[in-house]
C-alpha cells in the first residue's frame, strides 16, 4: 500500500502555552480531521479526470488515523498488482443485436432490431474524453466456478494480434491517486483543514480545563 503521512510541525507556541496533554489531544483530533479531507479532496481530483464513481475510488483508499501517542496519520491507497478492469467505467459490449451493458453497477441484457456500428467493447475512461471502442474485446466471465455472469465475475477481455486473450486493464488505482499534481491537492488540502481546525478544539480543551 502506498501512502501520505502526514504531521504537525511549527507549533512550538501552541505547545508552549498548552500542556502536553492538551496538545497532545487537539493535535490527534486535528490531524484525523486533516486526513479526512485530505482523503475527500484526492477522490475529488481523480472523480474529476477518470470515469470512476466516487465510492469506487474512495473504496480503494485507506485511513491509519492519529492517536494521542503517535500523533501521526496515514492516508494510503491499495494497489493492484495488474491495474484495474474496465468493468468499472460501465463498459458496453455489441455483438450482433445483443447488448450486454453495466447500468448502476448492475449487467443488462437486450437485443436490439438490428446490429450497431460499434461492435466490441465500448467504453469511456477518462471523464472529459472520448469513448473508446474495442473491436476485438468482450465481456465474459473472469473467475473461474458456475457463477452467473455479473459485476462481480465479468471482465472485459480482448484477443491480441498474436492470438492470445488478455483482460484488458488500466492504470493501477495507486497511479491515479498519487500523481504529483493530486498529491499537491491533498497536502494543501489538510493543511488548511488543520489550520483552520487547531484553535476550535484548542478553545474546547481550555474551556474544558476551566471547569
Amino acid at each position: 500500500m502506498i501512502d501520505i503521512r502526514i504531521k504537525l510541525d511549527g507549533f512550538d507556541d501552541l505547545m508552549r502555552i498548552a500542556d502536553p496533554k492538551i496538545f497532545n489531544r487537539v493535535a490527534s483530533r486535528t490531524l484525523n480531521e486533516a486526513v479526512s479531507k485530505g482523503q475527500s479532496e484526492g477522490v475529488a481530483a481523480v472523480y474529476e479526470e477518470f470515469n470512476l464513481t466516487k465510492r469506487d475510488i474512495k473504496s480503494k483508499t485507506h485511513i491509519r488515523r492519529s492517536r494521542v501517542s503517535t500523533l501521526e496519520a496515514t492516508l494510503g491507497i491499495y494497489g493492484h498488482r495488474r491495474g484495474m478492469g474496465l468493468m468499472r467505467f460501465n463498459p458496453t459490449w455489441r455483438r450482433g443485436r445483443g447488448v450486454v451493458k453495466k447500468v448502476k453497477g448492475e449487467l443488462t441484457r437486450t437485443t436490439n432490431k438490428r446490429a450497431g456500428r460499434d461492435q466490441g467493447v465500448k467504453v469511456k475512461i477518462r471523464r472529459g474524453g472520448d469513448a473508446v471502442v474495442l473491436r476485438r474485446a468482450w465481456i465474459a466471465r473472469g473467475r473461474r466456478g458456475d457463477a452467473d455472469l455479473s459485476t462481480t465475475t465479468a471482465q472485459v477481455w480482448i484477443r491480441r494480434s498474436d492470438g492470445r486473450v488478455h483482460p484488458v486493464r488500466i492504470p493501477k488505482p495507486e497511479t491515479m491517486f498519487f500523481r504529483m499534481e493530486n498529491v499537491m491537492r491533498i497536502i494543501d488540502a489538510a493543511n488548511r483543514r488543520a489550520a483552520k481546525r487547531i484553535p476550535h478544539h484548542l478553545r474546547r480543551e481550555l474551556a474544558k480545563k476551566k471547569r
